[in-house]
């Protein structure tokens, strides 16, 4: 594999990380939810709880789920911690604007460019080619 795409694929990581704990945070509000009783919008209909269906047992499976999901989002904030280091080792201002904003932030790539004031995309993607370099390098001497 090509070493840039390498690179790119290592901080897009990033973009792929803040949906998995968006998903896991949806999750365990979902399991919250159930434990007290909070009937969904989407849900109307009324189901009698038989006896395994009792608060205790709400209880127990949200205190598993939460545990499982705060134990999956500590591990993938530590992954996006990863990431964000190497990105502020980056001294050019533009150059860190541009890799928090597209990895960190997740913008699109026109919300950047009009954010760094480019007036086409095609020099925004040159910038970027070259700072994927620049990571490059900054991620082998940080290994």
């Amino acid at each position: 594999m090509d070493k840039e795409l390498s690179v790119k694929d290592w901080l897009n990581r990033c973009r792929t990380i803040n949906q998995e704990i968006d998903t896991l945070k949806e999750e365990r509000q979902q399991a919250f939810d159930m434990c007290c009783n909070i009937s969904s919008a989407i849900d109307d209909n009324k189901v009698q709880a038989s006896k395994s269906n009792n608060t205790e047992d709400k209880n127990i499976n949200y205190s598993h789920i939460s545990v499982e999901c705060d134990k999956k989002i500590a591990e993938f904030e530590a992954v996006r911690q990863e990431i964000s280091d190497i990105i502020n080792k980056i001294e050019d201002r533009t150059h860190w604007i541009l890799l928090k904003r597209r990895y960190i932030l997740c913008h699109k790539w026109e919300d950047i460019s009009d954010y760094l004031g480019f007036k086409d995309r095609k020099s925004i993607f040159k910038l970027h080619n070259r700072i994927l370099k620049e990571i490059e390098i900054i991620k082998e001497v940080s290994e």
